[in-house]
C-alpha cells in the first residue's frame, strides 16, 4: 500500500526533524509536542556547499534554522561568522519591518535545514509565547554585540 508507506516515512522525517530541533537553543526548552508542531510546521531541506541562501539587502520572510554543515555569514563583503548546527539565520527581517536581510549567507559546506517561513513562524510565536522571547533575545543580542551576523 504506497500511501500508508509515504505515510510511516513522512512520520519518520517528522520525529528526525523533532529530535534535531530539540538541540537547537531557541528550542530546547520545549516540550514534545511543541516540537511536534514545530517539526510540523517547519520544511528539512538541503544545499549544496556554495548555495546562495540569503542576499543582504533582499526582502527577508523566512527563518533557516541550521541543521547539518556549516554557512558562512557576511555583511558587506566581510565574513563576520561561520555558523553551525543549531544556529539559526534570518530573525531580523521576521521580526522587522521592513523586512530587509543584514547579511548575506551561503553555504560553506553542504547543509540540512528547517525552514520556517513568515506564516509559520508567526503561528508558532503566537502558540509559543516562548519562542517569540527566544528569537527576539537573539536578535537583540546579536544587535547589541559587536557581531552583525545577523540576517
Amino acid at each position: 500500500m504506497p500511501g500508508r508507506a509515504a505515510w510511516i516515512d513522512a512520520m519518520r522525517r517528522r520525529d528526525t526533524l523533532r529530535e534535531q530541533l530539540r538541540h537547537v537553543p531557541i528550542f530546547s526548552g520545549m516540550a514534545d509536542d511543541e516540537l511536534t508542531r514545530v517539526a510540523r510546521l517547519a520544511r528539512r531541506i538541503r544545499e549544496p556547499a556554495g548555495e546562495l541562501l540569503v542576499k543582504e539587502g533582499e526582502p527577508g520572510h523566512e527563518l533557516l534554522v541550521i541543521l547539518e554543515g556549516e554557512v558562512d555569514v557576511r555583511h558587506a563583503d566581510d565574513l563576520v561568522a561561520t555558523l553551525g548546527p543549531g544556529d539559526f539565520v534570518g530573525e531580523v527581517a521576521l521580526l522587522d519591518d521592513p523586512p530587509r536581510r543584514t547579511a548575506t549567507v551561503r553555504a560553506r559546506t553542504a547543509v540540512t535545514i528547517a525552514f520556517l517561513g513568515r506564516r509559520e513562524f508567526e503561528r508558532l510565536c503566537s502558540e509559543l509565547p516562548q519562542l517569540a522571547q527566544q528569537v527576539q533575545a537573539a536578535r537583540d543580542r546579536r544587535r547589541g554585540g559587536p557581531d552583525p551576523a545577523t540576517t
